[in-house]
């Protein structure tokens, strides 16, 4: 399990210094970061799942990007995804869908643990105003059975417009989790409530109309204590100010 602790550290220093005590650090199981960059979980192809349809598998990439971060980091990972029409629409009724697994086996180990489902689960995604088609994302989770025991967060539309969003939802909130799993992929696997603990059985990537996409994705991870970190404007100005007075050490000392 890893935290990062770039992000978590930036948070806090924020938060101390505008007065609010601070909160449980959220747990990010991929973010990313050096040294171990594009290791498990979350490094595969977009069509590594056979439930990812509509993709053209020789085409689709995952790709290490040192130098763009979410949330004040420096990494991510930029998924390509090619559009195949001769397997649209799918069963599930979507032009493409990307079940964008944690692990070769898609299931619980070392770097995709169980946890509980208390607070909030999510992730940041990046997408250009240029990309075509009209995407939405969700987390599936499962139990400790498995796939079978798996349910997806409700759908929430990406936004297009070459920023960072942060997308997050509330395990307390049983209309966030509406025992959906087919609704989002269509077969026989999953559908079924929250378990007390849970794993990332795979992250959601629909597309209700047609055409390639290139997606970033970084932290994904949870937060038992409350919603997942996002700057304010505040934020944002304390985290430039940290950065100017640290520059001004650095030339004070050389």
């Amino acid at each position: 399990m890893r935290v990062s602790a770039k992000s978590f550290a930036a948070v806090l220093a924020v938060g101390l210094a505008a007065g609010r005590t601070a909160s449980a650090a959220p747990i990010f199981i991929q973010d990313y970061e050096p040294p171990g960059n594009l290791d498990d979980p979350f490094n595969l192809a977009p069509d590594f799942s056979g439930t990812s349809v509509g993709i053209v598998s020789a085409t689709d990439t995952i790709t290490h990007v040192p130098a763009d971060g979410a949330n004040g980091t420096t990494a991510s990972a930029e998924h390509f995804i090619e559009h195949n029409a001769a397997e649209s629409p799918t069963a599930a009724g979507w032009q493409w869908q990307a079940r964008i697994l944690p692990n070769s086996g898609g299931s619980t180990n070392a770097t995709n643990p169980l946890f509980a489902a208390d607070g909030y689960v999510g992730y940041w995604l990046k997408v250009d105003a240029g990309v075509t088609p009209t995407m939405q994302t969700a987390p599936v989770l499962e139990g400790s059975a498995g796939t079978t025991t798996a349910t997806a967060g409700v759908l929430q539309t990406v936004i297009k417009d070459g920023q960072w969003h942060l997308y997050q939802w509330n395990m307390d909130d049983a209309a966030q989790f509406p025992n959906t799993f087919n609704t989002v992929y269509a077969g026989g696997l999953g559908d079924t409530t929250l378990e007390a603990t849970v794993s990332f059985d795979s992250i959601a990537l629909v597309a209700s109309t047609a055409g390639n996409a290139t997606v970033r994705i970084d932290q994904i991870g949870f937060d038992n204590a409350g919603p997942l970190p996002e700057p304010s404007a505040g934020i944002a100005a304390a985290l430039i100010g940290a950065v100017g007075l640290s520059r001004r050490r650095r030339r004070a000392g050389s």
